[in-house]
């Protein structure tokens, strides 16, 4: 009887053992499975993306816009920004992910409210706010004013952006509109970039999320 307890008890550890080695393997696989679905398929140096921004007048502004785009009429006080954005074909397609071009007033942490584009492929290029934003702030810190801003138990956009989804569609020309804040309203107290603004303030930067809303990776242009 002592020589039978003596080996049930060794079956338990050895059961016990077995457990933990698997639950070890499948812990370490998750987490393998994880940082490789997190892991970017080329890092932002391949695509030798660059970005310049100037002001214009709205005249400039129309020329610079593909036939039936249009740039914001002009008004007083107005500013019309012209910026450009282009990279290097990278080594494999976006499949489903998508580059986020941000333009960021780097004062009040807002964004323009207002977009025109141009592309090789405009069709693949949309302008408006996406909450992944939110997770693109949280991982930069540098990037304040990238996601929407909370009010209460709310979120509020925070102005625009431009998703590029396809690799193909460098360069991207855009006009960012700047429009004149009411008076007395506050810095940034609407929501959005407003007039007066310098180039200096503005800060360009290129994030590549994936097809599962994977945040790869963020470049600042300018």
């Amino acid at each position: 009887m002592w020589c039978t307890g003596l080996v049930s008890s060794r079956q338990r550890i050895g059961i016990v053992v077995v457990a933990m080695i698997v639950g070890v393997a499948a812990a370490g696989a998750y987490v393998g499975a994880r940082w490789w679905h997190q892991r970017a398929p080329y890092d932002p140096a391949v695509l030798a993306a660059s970005a310049t921004l100037e002001f214009v007048t709205y005249d400039v502004a129309q020329a610079a816009m593909d036939e039936g785009i249009h740039a914001a009429v002009p008004q007083p006080g107005r500013q019309h920004v012209l910026g450009r954005v282009t990279w290097r074909k990278p080594p494999k397609p976006l499949a489903g992910g998508w580059f986020e071009i941000l333009v960021i007033d780097q004062r009040t942490h807002t964004k323009p409210v207002s977009f025109s584009v141009s592309s090789p492929r405009v069709d693949a290029v949309s302008i408006g706010s996406d909450f992944v934003l939110y997770d693109v702030e949280r991982k930069y810190a540098w990037l304040r004013g990238a996601g929407p801003i909370q009010v209460g138990d709310s979120w509020r956009d925070n102005g625009d952006s431009l998703s590029v989804s396809d690799e193909a569609a460098s360069p991207v020309t855009f006009v960012a509109l700047f429009p004149v804040a009411p008076e007395h309203s506050p810095p940034g107290g609407l929501g959005w970039a407003t007039a007066p603004v310098a180039v200096s303030d503005l800060l360009v930067a290129m994030v590549h999320i994936g097809p599962d809303r994977q945040v790869y990776w963020a470049q600042r242009l300018l």
